[in-house]
Formats: C-alpha cells, structure tokens, sequence
C-alpha cells in the first residue's frame, strides 16, 4: 500500500524527536569512546536530513508529495525510515541499560561500569550507526532526485 505525505511527516517528525533525545543522553555521557562520539555525529545529521525531507514534503503539499515525486520509491524509503526508527529504539534500550543506576557505588566506578557496558555493545552501536548513515545516503539521494524532478518540470 502507498503510503502518504502526512505518513512521511509523521514518521520523520517522530525520528526527529527520537534523534534530539539520543543527542541529549549522548552529551551526558561520560568518557565518551569512539563508537559513541561517531554515532552522535551521525545522528545529528540524520536528524538534518529528516529536517529536510519535511521542509520539501511541506513544499510540496502534503497531500501530493508521493504522487508526484514516485510512491513506489517513497514506500520503500518510509519502509527503512520505520526500520531506523526501531533500530534507534533498540539503541535507546541500549543506552539505558548501560546508564542503568548501580545503587551506592561511587562516581567513579558507575562511570566505568556504564563504560564497559557501551564497550561491551560497541559492535552492535556501530552497526546501527551504519545502518543510520545508509538511510540518511539514500534520503539525501533522494532528496536530489526531487531537485531534479522539480528542475525538469520547470524547464519542461
């Protein structure tokens, strides 16, 4: 089933959310790795490339965006965006196990505690800041595709 406008604009204002509440709980995070440092970086520009596909989903209408710029092609990109958007669930989860409160263990030890755990689930952070950064590829691709529509049509 084609999915709508007001589908992609509740699907991506949703991600949106989800990505400034990741940004948020990474920059209180102590002793931040590598893993952890990328996937903010990679998160922050996801959400700009969300922000944009709803700036151009307004311009275009809301109600006719997919029909004119490719149902088949915008299903299968809300299809990954609601993959994205369990994995950041999933990732979520992650972040709050490893916060998770150790109860009267001093400062320094729950921060090396919530360390080890992000370590211990380094690979499994940098696969969905993999599959994170392909969605934003293929969104920032096919926001250009939409550019070029819109040029074609003017010139045409």
């Amino acid at each position: 089933m084609p999915i709508t406008g007001v589908e992609v604009m509740a699907i991506t204002g949703y991600l949106v959310t989800v990505c400034h509440a990741l940004s948020k709980r990474f920059r209180n995070i102590r002793n931040v790795g590598s893993t952890i440092a990328v996937f903010a970086k990679e998160i922050t520009e996801f959400s700009a490339v969300l922000k944009n596909v709803q700036n151009t989903v307004t311009q275009f209408g809301v109600s006719g965006f997919i029909e004119r710029c490719g149902a088949e092609h915008w299903t299968a990109i809300a299809k990954s965006l609601y993959d994205v958007k369990e994995s950041l669930q999933n990732l979520e989860l992650l972040l709050l196990e490893s916060e998770s409160d150790s109860g009267g263990v001093p400062t320094f030890f729950r921060q090396a505690m919530q360390k080890l755990r992000l370590d211990w689930n380094a690979l499994d952070i940098d696969l969905r800041r993999k599959e994170i950064a392909l969605c934003r590829q293929v969104l920032m691709m096919s926001l250009n595709m939409v550019q070029v529509y819109v040029s074609l049509r003017w010139v045409g």
